[in-house]
């Protein structure tokens, strides 16, 4: 995820005016607190931004009576708001994604899914 930033600069006495514009490349993972699976191609899929910076991670998401509803594998990191190939209903899940990097990290938090 880039963050930009902008800066203007401006001197009225001098007559002057500067702007810069700076670019930060991140490396930290973003969760989405919604989506909404219901096929019109916008969040249709709850998706970690930078978990690509993160090959090893493991995310698991969990109704709200802690059954597991999805684990991620090496190549699937987005979940579908599916549990074996059936849809789930509206309303809050909860994840948990372990970075599997030196950190050590694990995040949790919860979504909130939307038909």
């Amino acid at each position: 995820m880039k963050k930009i930033i902008f800066i203007l600069l401006v001197l009225p006495l001098l007559l002057l005016s500067q702007s810069f514009v700076a670019v930060q490349e991140s490396n930290e993972l973003v969760f989405p607190k919604s989506f909404s699976p219901n096929g019109d191609g916008k969040d249709d899929v709850w998706e970690i931004q930078n978990i690509g910076l993160y090959p090893d991670a493991v995310i698991k998401i969990y109704n709200r009576w802690g059954q597991l509803l999805f684990e991620s594998d090496k190549l699937v990191k987005a979940w579908d708001g599916r549990t074996n190939g059936k849809l789930v209903e509206t309303g809050s899940y909860f994840f948990s994604v372990q970075a599997n990097d030196p950190s050590g990290k694990t995040f949790t938090g919860n979504i909130y899914l939307m038909r």
